[in-house]
């Protein structure tokens, strides 16, 4: 199997709520619609988001789900934009089974839960998550830096060139950990890691960095949306911390 690195083609994503307005006017439920090109890729990069989450948002109410769900939601947008980036890079028998959803027609009020759109959306996209975790891990990063890089735009940071070395800048960051206020989470402890390490120290991530990041970002994308607030204030903490902790070793993820 050859394996190639997802190309960022440029899209226009058209919100579900347009889309139903473009189709409802005329409009009954026993119509079907034949969506455009641009309308199918869509809705099911919005499908790709809500399966890749669906095991958290199934512990949570149906209310709390909503507030996630909403096209609004930036950090469902991550998850729903690199669906579509799956679906622009689709490839063989997955494209021409794109193709063939392309010339039926789907009940407007119940596409979301279409069984043919769900099974493609599994098995053409869900399932390439094996391989793609790392890229997904990326595109994540990228975007979440956007949200915590307001936390560092008023704040003078000292880089602290010594920790070109991955273990002690792990150990000494853990040192800042134990020391913050704000508690959190393993998982957040190393994601705030991560950006401290590319966006304060300046070392690049490799492939294993954005793997983990990947797997974090699609098993807790739900409890990050609901604890930013939290993380940017630990985040702010650990800023604020002298950058020369004593280090200590035998603690790094």
């Amino acid at each position: 199997m050859v394996y190639n690195v997802l190309k960022t083609n440029e899209f226009v994503h058209i919100n579900f709520h347009d889309i139903g307005r473009k189709y409802l006017a005329n409009y009954n439920e026993n119509d079907k619609v034949l969506f455009t090109d641009n309308e199918l890729k869509s809705i099911l990069s919005l499908i790709f988001a809500y399966q890749l989450h669906l095991p958290e948002l199934e512990k949570n109410s149906k209310e709390e789900r909503l507030k996630f769900l909403s096209e609004q939601n930036y950090y469902y947008k991550i998850s729903k934009e690199f669906g579509r980036l799956l679906l622009e890079n689709l490839e063989d028998y997955k494209l021409e089974w794109f193709n063939g959803l392309k010339k039926q027609s789907f009940s407007l009020v119940k596409v979301g839960s279409d069984k043919n759109l769900n099974e493609f959306v599994e098995e053409a996209l869900i399932d390439q998550m094996n391989i793609r975790q790392w890229e997904y891990g990326k595109y994540f990063f990228q975007s979440y830096s956007n949200i915590l890089d307001s936390c560092i735009s008023h704040i003078k940071i000292k880089v602290n060139q010594s920790n070109k070395n991955s273990a002690k800048f792990w150990d000494n960051l853990y040192d800042k950990m134990e020391s913050i206020k704000e508690p959190i989470e393993n998982y957040e402890a190393v994601l705030l890691g991560f950006y401290i390490k590319s966006k304060i120290e300046k070392q690049d991530l490799n492939m294993q960095n954005y793997f983990l990041l990947g797997r974090i970002s699609s098993q807790k994308m739900y409890y990050l949306f609901k604890r930013e607030q939290n993380l940017k204030q630990a985040l702010n903490e650990l800023l604020s911390l002298d950058q020369k902790l004593k280090i200590k070793k035998g603690r790094r993820p």
